[in-house]
């Protein structure tokens, strides 16, 4: 049975609100211990995302801390790699909460995952419709998250949707943009 890691990215927005992505990953490595395992990770998706994520966000935003903590088998670490990486484009979007949503498409079923990128900027959206730049920035995103699967990838890590009601996961093939603006609802005030 494959160890799954569930993995945390957090940021705050121009408007003080906390945002945090989680997604999932899989390795086959039994034998490593944790903090060593949950440390590479961090380091490994520190390194393959937060650069591409801080190209889609506005220069108001902030991405704060990456975190993961193994889920199967069950394991009560958790390793954090703080972060103080402020995103690079224009202003905020006049309605903070707006922003592009990256689709994780497994190979079989119908179950998939879904990842939001925060802090988009006005003019992201055209009549509710992604523009072309924007879309190729939430692509670069969506290629760094499927580069998790990489030949070069420490410990064999593989990005998965996870189940939680069946606690089981799949794997994860491609990735597409939703063409519509979307809002980031788990945010908290901080």
């Amino acid at each position: 049975m494959p160890r799954t890691c569930e993995c945390t990215i957090s940021g705050r927005d121009a408007g003080g609100f906390i945002w945090q992505n989680v997604f999932h990953v899989n390795t086959d490595d039994t034998t490593s211990d944790l903090p060593t395992l949950l440390g590479a990770l961090t380091e490994y998706i520190a390194g393959l995302i937060t650069t591409p994520l801080s190209e889609a966000m506005n220069s108001a935003a902030l991405i704060l801390d990456v975190a993961a903590r193994e889920i199967q088998p069950s394991a009560s670490y958790t390793y954090h790699l703080p972060q103080n990486i402020l995103g690079t484009r224009g202003d905020p979007a006049s309605v903070g909460a707006v922003c592009g949503r990256i689709n994780f498409l497994p190979a079989t079923g119908t179950k998939q995952g879904r990842m939001f990128v925060p802090c988009g900027c006005d003019g992201d959206f055209v009549m509710d419709v992604i523009t072309d730049d924007y879309l190729d920035l939430l692509n670069a995103v969506g290629d760094a998250y499927n580069g998790i699967n990489g030949s070069e990838a420490p410990y064999g890590w593989q990005l998965v949707v996870y189940a939680k009601e069946a606690e089981t996961t799949i794997d994860v093939t491609a990735h597409s943009i939703a063409a519509y603006p979307t809002t980031l609802n788990k945010r908290i005030r901080a």
